[in-house]
C-alpha cells in the first residue's frame, strides 16, 4: 500500500459534497456518508445476529460502497437513472474507475471485488437509503430547510417495496418499518 494514495483517496472522500443539486444547511461528504452507513450497518447486523464473519464482510463493502465518486463526484440521482442507457453508460464509469482504484491502492483487484459485491447486499442497500433518511429528516425537522423534501417519497417507495417483497429476518424488517415511519412523518411535516 501506498500511504500517499491511501491518504489521497481518503482527502478526496471527505472533500465531495453529497447532494450537489440541493442546498443544504449541514452538508455532508462521502466520507460522512460511508461512515455513517458503516455503523448502520453494523448496528442492523447485531440487531440481526450476523455472525462475526458475515458482519466484518458487511463493514468491509459498507466501507467502499461510494468510493467511485473519488473520480464520478456525486451524481445527482435525476442524471444517474435518467434511463437505462445512462444508467449503464455511468456504472461502468464507475466500474473501471474501482478498477483503477483498486489497483492503485493494493496492486491487484480485491478492493474492486468488495466493491462489486455490495451492490448485492440487501442490509447495506437499506442501511444507504436509511442513511439518505436520516439526511433528509436532519435538514427538514431540524435544521426547517424544505430543499430535500421532494426526495422523501421515492426513498419511502423504495423502503416499502423492500420490505413487501421477500421474506426477511423479523428484526431485519423492522427496521425498514421504523425507516418508513420515519418517512411518514417527513412527509407531514409543516
Amino acid at each position: 500500500m501506498n500511504l500517499i494514495e491511501a491518504f489521497d483517496v481518503l482527502h478526496k472522500m471527505a472533500t465531495i459534497q453529497r447532494y450537489s443539486q440541493t442546498r443544504l444547511i449541514n452538508p455532508e461528504s462521502v466520507l460522512e456518508h460511508t461512515g455513517f452507513v458503516a455503523i448502520l450497518a453494523g448496528l442492523m447486523a447485531d440487531e440481526c445476529g450476523y455472525d462475526p464473519g458475515a458482519k466484518l464482510k458487511l463493514l468491509e463493502e459498507a466501507l467502499v460502497h461510494d468510493i467511485d465518486e473519488i473520480i464520478t463526484g456525486d451524481i445527482p440521482r435525476p442524471t444517474k437513472y435518467y434511463n437505462k442507457g445512462v444508467t449503464d453508460a455511468l456504472e461502468g464509469v464507475a466500474d473501471s474507475n474501482m478498477q483503477e482504484i483498486s489497483l492503485t491502492l493494493y496492486g491487484n483487484l480485491q478492493l474492486y471485488h468488495i466493491w462489486r459485491a455490495h451492490k448485492h447486499n440487501i442490509v447495506l442497500q437499506i442501511a444507504d437509503k436509511l442513511a439518505v433518511v436520516y439526511k433528509i429528516w436532519q435538514e427538514v425537522e431540524l435544521h426547517g430547510n424544505r430543499n430535500l423534501l421532494p426526495h422523501i417519497t421515492s426513498i419511502k417507495a423504495y423502503l416499502i417495496e423492500r420490505r413487501d417483497r421477500q421474506e426477511m429476518n423479523p428484526k431485519f424488517q423492522n427496521i425498514i418499518t421504523q425507516g418508513i415511519e420515519i418517512c411518514l412523518r417527513i412527509e407531514t411535516y409543516e
